[in-house]
């Protein structure tokens, strides 16, 4: 680098860093005196000075992978199944690619050279019709559950022609059908009359 119209005086050069083959460089601040001295200690004005560089190699960035896995839970409705379903891969909240998972694919996928540093989350994309889905992690895969709605059980009109639902005897609290019951009380006002026309007679003859 070259600089030039400057006035006599004692610069601080800085540079900036430089990648070069897996290395970085990086220049060593140093003075420089403007006019300086020559080899013969004469003053000189066209200085030319020598930048130190300090060198280390580049980290390179912590790798990892991340799997996906649909599985299925819908034994007797997989005609119910959709042919393929869409899946993002989240880095740090942020979509960071979609994918489609198909029986093409065993309904599997893998990420490969993802940065580890990065908090990585997996979302289904539009989850089918009738289906609920649960998400789990399992060291460096995610699993995807679909699980297939039960239908709820059909309920039978209060009324239909032809099942006309019986209706129930009614009972008493004891649990006794009622034509017992009034034979009872008959029988127990039968006694009490008898037992009133015995006494009126009794106090008749006293």
């Amino acid at each position: 680098m070259t600089f030039s119209g400057l006035k006599p005086g004692l610069y601080l050069v800085l540079g900036e860093s430089a990648e070069k083959d897996g290395t970085v460089y990086d220049p060593m601040p140093f003075l420089v005196s403007l006019p300086g001295l020559d080899e013969t200690d004469d003053w000189v004005y066209d200085v030319t000075s020598k930048v130190k560089y300090d060198k280390h190699a580049i980290p390179s960035k912590e790798m990892t992978e991340r799997k996906v896995i649909k599985i299925w839970k819908d034994e007797g409705q997989e005609n119910s199944r959709p042919k393929e379903i869409s899946v993002q891969l989240l880095c740090d909240g942020k979509v960071y690619d979609t994918v489609s998972l198909s029986a093409d694919n065993d309904w599997r996928y893998t990420w490969e050279e993802l940065d580890a540093d990065c908090r990585w989350q997996i979302v289904e994309k539009d989850v089918p019709e009738g289906y609920t889905v649960s998400a789990s992690f399992e060291g460096s895969t995610f699993v995807l559950t679909n699980t297939c709605k039960t239908p709820e059980p059909a309920v039978p009109s209060e009324t239909s022609p032809g099942n006309t639902p019986d209706k129930p005897s009614r009972l008493p609290y004891t649990g006794m059908l009622w034509t017992p019951v009034i034979f009872l009380a008959l029988g127990g006002m039968l006694l009490f009359l008898i037992g009133w026309f015995r006494h009126s007679r009794w106090n008749r003859k006293s």
